[in-house]
């Protein structure tokens, strides 16, 4: 619509360009006619010359007027264009804008997740516990950040500060969780689905963030800024909890 706008302004300033030509041109004649009856008493009958007169002034006055009502039309649609040209220009840059914003979440999201080991440790210390780390199989990312937590855990002093016993990441099993969903990915039957989970044996509601789990949770939910998934395994003893690494989301 805009553009259809923009063009039927566009007509009418060539239109208006055309009346103020127009304009101009009767104003010559009317010059000249007068020049011509004034300076050369063109024709030599005075009568005649006076009629030329008057009509030479009569053609510069509707010359003038013609030329003005150009100016000031063509005036006034080059003003309309130029706000148009404007706002699209503002609509583009509001677009690209978006566009760079769009690119730069498709960008975050393409890169691995980081899990930062010092906050992650740090709010741990003092709450023992065992932990086993389960990734999603075939997915190489999912295995990456599996890895970071265990090396997190790994590290000989923290290891020996926190009291933690992890193992190193394992496969989520390709049986076991939710027995309702036998034949979902591994992700999907213990828990997540898609990001982090935490599976223990205490119930689902939102743990005490001076235990063990409490703590896991808010650290894992932290270090990775990103939700957590909890699940219940009532197999599981108390105080062993299961990370489970799914898909990115």
């Amino acid at each position: 619509m805009t553009a259809v706008l923009h063009l039927g302004l566009e007509q009418s300033l060539t239109l208006w360009e055309w009346v103020d030509y127009l304009g101009t041109a009767v104003v010559f004649l009317g010059v000249v006619g007068e020049s011509l009856a004034e300076f050369l008493e063109i024709p030599k009958k005075t009568e005649t010359r006076e009629t030329s007169k008057r009509a030479s002034a009569l053609l510069l006055i509707i010359g003038l007027a013609v030329e003005l009502l150009g100016l000031v039309m063509t005036t006034q649609i080059s003003g309309q264009i130029i706000a148009q040209v404007k706002e699209r220009t503002a609509t583009i840059e509001r677009e690209n804008l978006k566009l760079r914003a769009d690119l730069q979440d498709v960008f975050i999201h393409q890169q691995p997740r980081h899990l930062d080991c010092t906050s992650f440790l740090r709010m741990l210390e003092g709450k023992p516990a065992t932990a086993r780390v389960w990734y999603e199989r075939n997915d190489d990312e999912a295995f990456g950040l599996a890895e970071q937590i265990y090396e997190c855990f790994d590290r000989d002093r923290a290891v020996e500060g926190l009291q933690w016993k992890v193992s190193k990441p394992e496969p989520i099993p390709e049986h076991g969780g939710d027995p309702k969903l036998p034949n979902a990915p591994g992700a999907v039957r213990f828990g997540p689905g898609f990001g982090i989970g935490l599976v223990s044996n205490e119930s689902i509601p939102s743990p005490d963030f001076n235990s063990s789990l409490g703590a896991l949770s808010n650290a894992l939910s932290i270090a990775l800024n990103a939700g957590v998934t909890r699940s219940t395994d009532s197999s599981l003893p108390k105080n062993v909890f299961v990370i489970v690494v799914g898909q990115k989301m």
